[in-house]
């Protein structure tokens, strides 16, 4: 760097005061914010539990940024919330909400329900819907716990538009317990997975957010 150059790099006074810092930041902070999301969406694609936390914490802080106020940025820190919810799904210790009785699951459909307008497909729509109900009572028959299942099904029937005829199938399930029953393993965990994922490859397909990647 020449003498010339080096005293307009450290002269504040050679910056272009025409500069919008702001919308700088704010450009800058949605492309963060995108990049992080589409390695959220790959680690939790690969089921690489330690990444997809250590990027959700990630994406937390840079969703603060309150120059960011796109619906977009909204929309992607509810399908953060909802991979979060699933990611621990089997763990019906762990806590999203203020009612301890609500698993991670259970907390999922509800993010899940407030997703519809991301959603093209309305058939994957509802299969993911059905498959969060089946999982969510699913996982509590593989711990052996009969009665948080019966809760679990009280509770979607209280809240969301549970389908009679699954309700009838998983309360006999439930009062059998039934763990291994074709229907549960026709609606697995890995199929939830798989429907997610295809959900996943849809939603970036219509909404790019690797500018950073390009």
């Amino acid at each position: 760097m020449d003498s010339a150059n080096k005293e307009m790099a450290s002269d504040p006074s050679s910056t272009d005061e025409n500069v919008d810092f702001a919308h700088v930041t704010a450009v800058a902070s949605g492309w963060m914010l995108d990049f992080t999301f589409v390695s959220l969406c790959r680690s939790f694609k690969e089921g690489n539990f330690d990444e997809f936390n250590e990027t959700l914490s990630v994406f937390q802080a840079l969703s603060q940024c309150k120059s960011l106020k796109a619906a977009a940025h909204t929309e992607k820190s509810l399908i953060c919330a909802f991979l979060a919810r699933v990611m621990h799904g089997k763990q019906l210790d762990v806590l999203f909400e203020e009612d301890e009785s609500v698993m991670p699951l259970m907390s999922a459909a509800t993010v899940w329900s407030s997703l519809e307008h991301a959603v093209e497909d309305e058939s994957l729509f509802e299969n993911i819907t059905v498959l969060l109900f089946v999982q969510a009572v699913a996982v509590c028959l593989d711990e052996g716990q009969r009665s948080s299942a019966s809760s679990v099904l009280k509770w979607f029937e209280n809240r969301h538009k549970f389908p009679r005829k699954l309700g009838v199938k998983l309360t006999t399930i439930v009062t059998k317990m039934e763990t291994y029953h074709p229907f549960l393993m026709s609606f697995s965990f890995n199929r939830l997975l798989e429907t997610i994922h295809s959900f996943l490859d849809n939603y970036l397909e219509k909404n790019p957010s690797d500018f950073l990647l390009r």
